[in-house]
């Protein structure tokens, strides 16, 4: 499995802190989600299918709601999901900063409405998969919030879709995608948010 970069700029707003509300990066074999359930399945999976290897599907899930029997960090959470809600690593959303040669994690809110800025890499070679998260204004951290060794090459098929998956459950909510840049071979186009014009898409 090779190299693959992904950048992404994203606004998810709440209208109500109490239902489920997600999205995810996803890598999959289909497009055809017509038997995945919304809520807390991302929109991806369902009861029969959730855990199976045969799924080969990879996502990175930024999540508002706590799960218990998926094993969900408390509250707003982004997590590593191979074929399965249960991520293989999770963690509280946040990024980190560079004070003096020193690195403090800063929480982010995914329900405040503020644009976040979210890196995904991975090095083939290494086998290692990182995923990045700071405010639009912010550059790019030099450590990711999620850090974890997987083999993609033993997930991902030869022919394989990339795109976005999002779910709620009892009321309407929004997710906008604000933009967003993949590489499979190397480095993602960087995403100059504050200096161009998007046009959200009401989703």
């Amino acid at each position: 499995m090779a190299s693959l970069e992904h950048n992404c700029n994203f606004l998810e707003p709440l209208s109500n802190a109490l239902v489920y509300c997600n999205m995810a990066f996803v890598i999959s074999p289909s497009v055809d989600f017509s038997q995945a359930g919304s809520g807390g399945y991302l929109g991806l999976f369902n009861e029969t299918n959730n855990g199976k290897p045969t799924n080969h599907i990879l996502a990175v899930e930024l999540d508002t709601a706590t799960t218990p029997q998926y094993d969900d960090v408390e509250g707003d959470h982004v997590g590593i999901d191979v074929n399965s809600l249960k991520s293989n690593k999770s963690e509280p959303v946040a990024y980190y900063v560079d004070n003096d040669g020193m690195k403090r994690k800063e929480e982010l809110d995914l329900r405040s409405g503020n644009p976040i800025q979210m890196w995904i890499d991975y090095n083939g070679a290494e086998k290692l998969f990182n995923v990045t998260l700071a405010p639009i204004e912010i550059p790019k951290p030099s450590r990711p919030l999620l850090s974890t060794s997987i083999d993609l090459s033993q997930i991902l098929l030869d022919s394989m879709y990339v795109g976005f998956s999002a779910a709620s459950g009892g009321i309407r909510t929004e997710h906008y995608i604000l933009g967003w840049s993949f590489n499979k071979t190397g480095q993602a186009q960087n995403l100059d948010m504050l200096k161009s014009s998007f046009t959200s898409q009401e989703w």
